[in-house]
C-alpha cells in the first residue's frame, strides 16, 4: 500500500461494528460489482459534469454517484422486477450522498471520525476478501477496486467515513429512553385497531365532456396557447422520440476487456471466444434464452435477469452492441458480437420505431387533456361531497353511487399508529380524522384527499386494548424496542436539522445535471 501499512498487519485497533453506512461496503464486497457502460444509465452519468454535487466544497464525483446510483437500480430490479425501470431514483441516491457527506463531516466536527488503522482493521474482516485458508486476499481486493472503479485510498476513506458516520448515528439513536407510561402508550395505539370502509373517487376515471367548442376557445387564448406550448416542451419524449429496441443479451467477457469480473479475469480472448460460439450453439438448440443467459452470462445483474437490457437507443450501448442489435428483426438471436466488454449473444425482442410529431398536430390534444385535468378534480369532489352528504342525512346513497361509478372497498385492520393504511395510503392529518370515530357506520367529516384522489370513508369496526398485565420481561422488551424506533425516528429529525444547517449557509450543491438524470434516459 502507498502508506506501507500491511492489511494483515494491522488488527489491534477497537472493534468496529457493522452498522448502516458499513453494510453498504460489505454489500458492495460480496458481489454487487457495479458494470459499467453497457447495459445501465452509466453511460449517460460519464457524459455529465465530474462533480455531482458538494457539502461545504467536500465534493461527491461522477464515480461516486455512478456507483451509487448503479447499486440502487440493482437492488431495486432485484425487489421489483419489470416495474423497476419506471422508478425514479437520481434525486434520491444524490440526497442520499448529500446526508451522508453531511453527517461525516459532523461527526468530525465532534470528533468521531475514524483512523486509517480502524478502517483497516474493518477491511480485514470482511470475508469477500478472504481465499480458501481464510486469509486476506490481495488479489480478490485489487479485483474489486478496479471492478468498482476504486483506488486503495478512496476506498478506505470511504470505510473511514462510513465509520464516522455509525459512530455519530449510534450516538444519537441511544440516547432514546421509553418511560414506563410510554411503553403503555405506545402498546395500547399499537395494538388497537381500526378498520374503515371508503369510496374512491378518482378525478382520472371521472366522467368528463369536454367540447371541440371548448378545445378551439382554449386554443385561441394567449393564456391556452401558453400552456399548450409549455406542456409540449416539458413533455418532449411523448412527441419526439428515437429509435428503441427491447433485447436480451449474454455477455462472455475475457481479463482484457473492459471490467471483467468473477471467472472472466483468468480467461483469454479465444477463451472467451469459444466460449461464447458455444453458448450460441446452444441459444439455437433452446429457445430458453433468459434461462441460459441466467447460467451463462458474465454479467452480474444479468444473472437475475436473464441478460433483459429493456428498451435502449442506439447512444446508450456501445457502437459495437447497438449496430448488430438494431440490425435484427424481432425474435432473432445475432451470432456472437465483439465488443470492448467482451463477446455479446443478443436477442431482440422489440422494436419501437421513432416518433416526431410537431406542436401544430400535437396541440388539440394536449388543449383536451389540459381541460380535462383542470376540470376533473373539482368534478371528483362534487361527487364525493354528494355522497358524504346523503350519507349523513340518512338518505339512501345506492342511486348515487351508480351515478358515479364507485362501490364500498374495506382496508385491512390498521393500528391506531399507523403511518400507512391500507388502499388509502399515508396521510397523517387522515389518520387523525379517523381515530375520533366510535359509532360503526359513523363517517369522517368530511371528504379526505389522497395522491390526487378524494374519499368518503365510514368506520367498519374498532378495537382499542390496554397494556394489562404484561408480565416484567416482555415490558423490557416492548421499551427496547420502543427506544429502538424512537431513537432511529430521532436520528431522521437530526438529519434534516443538520442538513438545514448546511443548507442555510448555502453549502450544499446539487448538480440539475444530475437530478435531471432520469429524465434524461426516460427520453432515450
Amino acid at each position: 500500500m502507498a502508506n506501507n501499512k500491511s492489511l494483515m498487519g494491522v488488527g489491534g485497533g477497537p472493534k468496529i461494528e457493522k452498522n448502516l453506512g458499513t453494510y453498504l461496503v460489505l454489500a458492495l464486497a460480496l458481489g454487487a460489482m457495479v458494470f459499467f457502460g453497457i447495459c445501465s444509465p452509466t453511460g449517460f452519468i460519464q457524459q455529465l459534469d465530474n462533480v455531482a454535487g458538494s457539502v461545504d466544497g467536500e465534493e461527491i464525483t461522477q464515480i461516486e454517484f455512478s456507483r451509487a446510483y448503479s447499486s440502487e437500480q440493482e437492488r431495486i430490479r432485484r425487489r421489483y422486477g419489470e416495474n423497476a425501470g419506471e422508478m425514479k431514483i437520481a434525486g434520491q441516491v444524490l440526497d442520499q450522498l448529500i446526508n451522508y457527506r453531511i453527517m461525516y463531516l459532523e461527526s468530525q466536527k465532534l470528533g468521531l471520525d475514524a483512523t486509517e488503522d480502524e478502517a483497516i482493521s474493518y477491511l480485514n474482516k470482511i470475508k469477500a476478501f478472504r481465499d480458501k485458508d481464510a486469509q486476506f486476499s490481495d488479489t480478490a481486493f485489487r479485483n474489486f477496486l478496479r471492478n468498482n472503479r476504486y483506488s486503495e485510498t478512496t476506498f478506505l476513506s470511504e470505510i473511514q467515513r462510513n465509520i464516522s458516520v455509525d459512530r455519530l448515528r449510534d450516538l444519537v439513536t441511544t440516547t432514546a429512553y421509553a418511560s414506563e407510561n410510554a411503553v403503555a402508550l405506545d402498546h395500547t395505539l399499537g395494538e388497537s385497531k381500526l378498520e374503515v370502509e371508503y369510496l374512491k373517487f378518482d378525478p382520472e376515471t371521472t366522467p368528463l365532456t369536454v367540447s371541440d367548442a371548448d378545445v378551439n376557445t382554449f386554443l385561441t387564448s394567449d393564456a391556452g396557447r401558453a400552456q399548450v406550448t409549455d406542456y409540449y416542451t416539458s413533455h418532449e419524449s411523448e412527441y419526439k422520440t428515437p429509435e428503441k429496441i427491447h433485447a436480451h443479451h449474454i455477455l462472455v467477457s475475457h481479463k482484457d476487456a473492459r471490467n471483467p469480473t468473477g471467472d472472466a479475469l483468468q480467461r483469454s480472448k479465444e477463451e472467451a471466444r469459444k466460449r461464447a460460439e458455444n453458448i450460441l450453439v446452444k441459444v439455437k438448440q433452446d429457445n430458453d434464452f433468459q434461462k441460459i443467459a441466467k447460467e451463462n452470462t458474465d454479467e452480474a445483474s444479468g444473472k437475475n435477469t436473464g441478460g433483459d437490457l429493456g428498451f435502449f437507443t442506439r447512444d446508450m450501448m456501445v457502437k459495437e452492441f447497438s449496430d448488430a442489435a438494431f440490425a435484427l428483426a424481432n425474435n432473432t438471436v445475432s451470432d456472437v458480437v465483439e465488443s470492448p466488454f467482451g463477446f455479446h449473444i443478443i436477442k431482440t425482442l422489440e422494436k419501437q420505431n421513432a416518433k416526431n410529431t410537431p406542436l401544430e398536430e400535437a396541440q388539440k390534444d394536449i388543449a383536451l387533456k389540459l381541460l380535462k385535468r383542470e376540470k376533473a378534480p373539482t368534478l371528483a369532489h362534487a361527487a364525493a361531497q354528494e355522497v358524504l352528504d346523503a350519507l349523513k342525512a340518512g338518505t339512501p346513497t345506492e342511486p348515487l353511487l351508480k351515478k358515479h361509478n364507485v362501490q364500498w372497498k374495506s382496508t385491512a385492520p390498521f393500528s391506531f399508529n399507523a403511518t400507512y393504511i391500507p388502499g388509502l395510503g399515508s396521510k397523517p392529518t387522515m389518520l387523525s380524522n379517523l381515530l375520533p370515530l366510535r359509532k360503526v357506520g359513523e363517517t369522517a367529516p368530511a371528504v379526505e384527499e389522497l395522491n390526487k384522489n378524494y374519499y368518503v370513508i365510514r368506520l367498519k369496526s374498532r378495537k382499542e386494548v390496554t397494556i394489562g398485565q404484561i408480565e416484567a420481561q416482555k415490558k423490557q422488551e416492548m421499551a427496547r424496542s420502543l427506544e429502538f424506533r424512537t431513537g432511529y425516528a430521532f436520528l431522521s429529525h437530526f438529519e434534516g436539522m443538520i442538513r438545514e444547517k448546511f443548507e442555510k449557509r448555502n453549502a450544499v450543491y446539487l448538480n440539475p445535471q444530475y437530478l435531471a438524470l432520469d429524465k434524461a434516459v426516460a427520453e432515450q
